[in-house]
């Protein structure tokens, strides 16, 4: 603080800048609280929309299409049975594993 004994008209000054000290505090305070708040919504709306949907979650990893031999310079694409088969494994896999996302 600021020596105001020798100038009586400073005690003035010296009570504004308490009172600016304690509005930049309030103002800090304010803004990490609120940093909190926003950082807390978001990671339950994020959560939120991830626990919603009726198909298989993003979250399924492990084995995917094998491109087939080359064909004239280019992979086979797989088949309708070959695609059917890995989805049927990709809907069983993600009904065992529910909610381990």
């Amino acid at each position: 603080m600021l020596q105001t004994d020798w100038n009586p008209g400073l005690r003035d000054f010296d009570k504004v800048i308490q009172f600016l000290h304690w509005l930049s505090l309030f103002r800090v305070a304010t803004a990490c609280v609120v940093a909190l708040v926003v950082g807390l919504i978001l990671m339950s709306t994020r959560a939120a929309t991830a626990q919603t949907g009726d198909g298989p979650k993003s979250c399924l990893t492990g084995h995917r299409f094998e491109p087939g031999p080359i064909v004239n310079g280019h992979h086979r694409q797989p088949t309708q049975i070959e695609i059917e088969a890995r989805t049927q494994e990709l809907w069983a896999g993600s009904k065992t594993s529910a909610g381990s996302c």
